[in-house]
C-alpha cells in the first residue's frame, strides 16, 4: 500500500465533499436527515439495541438531535462523544438532551463525565464518505477508528447523504470499517 498515495486520495475527496457541504442548504439537510431518521427509527437494527453511542450533529452533517431525543424517550441508554484528548474521545452517558453543551469545535458535548460502562450495541458515526463496502472516511483525525479499535460496538452504523456515498473510499491500515451505511436512499449492510 503507497500510504502517501492513499493519504492525497483522503485529502482530494475531503475536499470534494467540502465543496458539496458548503452548498448545503437547511432545507436539503432537514428533508435529508428526516428521511434516514425514518429508515433508522424503523430499522430492526436500532430496533434490538438498546445501548447506542450516537454522535452530535454539527451543521452541515445528518442531523441527529431528533434521533437522540427519540431514543432517550423510548428508554435506550445513550452515550456521546467527549473529546477527552488529541484523536481521543469517550462514551459519556445523558439521561437528556439538555445535558449538552458547546464544547470542543463547538461540537455539543456532554456536561457530566458518567463513561458508558457497558458495551456498545450499536455505534452511530458521521462521515465524510463511505463506501458501499463499508470503508469510512473521516475528518482525520481518527477519533472514531481509535474509538472502535477500544470499544469494539457490536454494529457500527455510517449516516450519510446520498452524494456521500462514493464508488470507492481511499483506506490505509489504520480505518476501520463499518458494517451498515444509511442514506436517503440506500440502505448497505457489509
Amino acid at each position: 500500500m503507497d500510504t502517501k498515495k492513499v493519504a492525497l486520495q483522503k485529502q482530494i475527496l475531503r475536499q470534494e465533499i467540502k465543496l458539496f457541504k458548503q452548498q448545503l442548504t437547511s432545507n436539503f439537510i432537514q428533508k435529508n436527515s428526516e428521511l434516514i431518521s425514518r429508515k433508522l427509527l424503523t430499522a430492526e437494527l436500532l430496533d434490538l439495541a438498546q445501548t447506542v453511542f450516537v454522535y452530535v450533529s454539527q451543521p452541515k452533517e445528518v442531523q441527529t438531535h431528533y434521533l437522540i431525543k427519540k431514543m432517550l424517550a423510548e428508554g435506550k441508554t445513550i452515550a456521546v462523544p467527549k473529546v477527552i484528548g488529541p484523536g481521543k474521545m469517550s462514551a459519556v452517558k445523558i439521561s437528556s438532551f439538555s445535558q449538552l453543551k458547546p464544547g470542543r469545535f463547538d461540537i455539543l458535548q456532554p456536561i457530566q463525565d458518567e463513561i458508558l460502562d457497558q458495551p456498545i450495541e450499536l455505534n452511530i458515526m458521521p462521515a465524510v464518505a463511505a463506501d458501499r463496502s463499508g470503508h469510512r472516511l473521516g475528518m482525520g483525525k481518527g477519533f472514531y477508528d481509535r474509538f472502535i479499535q477500544k470499544h469494539q460496538p457490536e454494529q457500527n452504523l455510517v449516516l450519510i447523504f446520498d452524494e456521500q456515498l462514493k464508488p470507492e473510499v481511499p483506506v490505509d491500515e489504520f480505518d476501520q470499517s463499518v458494517e451498515f451505511v444509511l442514506t436517503p436512499q440506500y440502505t448497505i449492510e457489509n
